[in-house]
This record gives structure tokens, sequence and C-alpha cells, in this order.
């Protein structure tokens, strides 16, 4: 009975300490010429499903799962910690275009057995100016519900690793 209590509690940390799998940023710009600003507006969107496509993410089926308010309550959070200012709506153009839009899209699929098996969060970030896309981002992290839910994973894992890489290529000062 001791070897399973240890082998359960190996698993639980093992499980605990997975970190969110992130692809180096794609820039679609040189990086010197990355705006550096503190204005931010995020969009997400959820989606059922997904599949991978010439090694991006392809997402269909628009869905609502709690998982994605979570998401982005944590990445503003996250983002203003890291001295960003998170406005609420895409500002008019006679406001300024001095922010960066960041398009997030989350899908998930649940383990087949759970405790046994693993589900796993995608994500792909696109960072916009002016329409122009500038940055993008994939990446992914396992689930293992009940355990460690995706809620736990896209508030926990990816969106300080999400807010992490936007501030290094972003940030104003």
């Amino acid at each position: 009975m001791k070897k399973f209590a240890l082998i359960g509690l190996i698993f639980l940390l093992a499980t605990l300490a997975n970190g969110c799998a992130t692809v180096k940023p794609k820039m679609y710009v040189p990086e010197s010429e990355l705006p550096k600003t503190k204005f931010v507006v995020i969009e997400t969107i959820i989606y059922e499903k997904f599949e991978v496509k010439d090694e991006e993410f392809v997402f269909s089926n628009q869905t609502e799962k709690e998982y994605g308010t979570i998401f982005k309550e944590a990445l503003k959070k996250e983002l203003e910690e890291k001295g960003f200012v998170v406005l609420s709506v895409i500002p008019n153009k006679k406001d300024g275009n001095d922010f960066l839009l960041v398009k997030v899209s989350l899908a998930d699929k649940p383990p087949i057995v759970p405790i046994l098996t693993n589900g796993i969060v995608v994500l792909t970030a696109i960072v916009e100016k002016n329409g122009k896309i500038l940055w993008r981002m994939d990446g992914g992290n396992f689930t293992d519900p009940p355990i460690v839910p995706a809620s736990w994973v896209v508030r926990v894992k990816m969106a300080p690793a999400l807010a992490k890489s936007l501030a290094e290529s972003f940030k104003k000062f």
C-alpha cells in the first residue's frame, strides 16, 4: 500500500511540475522593428477542436469554456505586473495607435482516461499593430483532470509564460 501511495505522490508532483511548452516566438518583422509600448488589448477566443498543420495550430468550432475567462484574467494580471496597461476595448483612431492587439486562441483536448492519461491545452498568440501581424507564439501544456484541470494550467502555467514573452519583446520601459 505504501508503494502505491509513493507512486501516486511522485505522479502528482511530476504532473504539477510540468511546465508550459512554448516555442520561440515567430517574428514577422525584424526584432529591431518591434514596437515598444505599454498599452495592450487582449482578445481571447476558445475553440472546441485543433489540429497541427505546417507546425502551427489550426482551430475550429468556436465555443465558450470557463478556462477562457480564467486565462484572460490571469494574462491581464500578469501583464499589469510587468508594467503594461491592459485596455478593455480597442481605442478610437483619434486616441492614438500606440497599443498592441494580442489575439489568443485556446483549445483543449481532454484525456481519454482521466488520471491515467493526459489531456492538453494549446494556445496561439498573435500580436498585431494597425492590422499588421508582428509576432506569433504557439504553446501547449498537459492537463490531468481532476488533479490538474485546464483552468489551473492556463492560470498558473500558460498566462505567465505568454506575459513573459510579450514583455521581453514589446515592453516600452
